[in-house]
């Protein structure tokens, strides 16, 4: 039998306009810091909140890399400051290849998580690459828990 964790969680709604991340990044930031004054320990936001482009022409300008993307700068300096873990999926850019990948940074502003997108659905097989990789995040030295990680139509497959 499993021993019994708790902690809160909070799912975060936010509204996103595509190609406005510096927009979608504002807004999605005073419902963190909420989240966070209510004792949140795990915030969650929207697949791609930050906001992506399905345009091969713009493409590249959109996706950003896990080690200087602002999206994911945002996700680690937040939960460093606000103390919590912070995740969200990103349109991450790795070489030639594109992956819708999940990011969960930690209190301390690390990624201790990366979870990239098994399986593009439909059209997005011409944008995203998928990914074969572990669907778990340990967060046991944190969290006490570990945590399992399905991106939209991976949940179906």
């Amino acid at each position: 039998r499993m021993s019994e964790k708790k902690i809160r969680v909070a799912a975060v709604q936010t509204g996103m306009k595509y190609w406005d991340k510096p927009d979608n990044l504002k807004n999605a930031l005073p419902l963190v810091e909420d989240a966070a004054k209510r004792g949140a320990q795990l915030i969650l936001l929207p697949e791609l909140f930050a906001g992506y482009v399905y345009s091969f022409k713009e493409l590249y300008g959109s996706a950003e890399t896990l080690e200087q993307g602002t999206t994911v700068n945002f996700v680690r300096s937040n939960a460093k400051r606000l103390k919590v873990h912070i995740g969200c999926s990103v349109f991450e850019a790795n070489g030639e290849h594109f992956y819708n990948t999940f990011v969960l940074a930690d209190p301390n502003g690390d990624l201790c998580g990366v979870v990239r997108k098994r399986n593009p659905a439909a059209l997005e097989a011409l944008y995203f690459s998928g990914s074969d990789g572990p669907h778990v995040i340990d967060c046991s030295s944190s969290l006490g828990i570990r945590i399992g990680v399905g991106i939209c139509y991976d949940n179906q497959a």
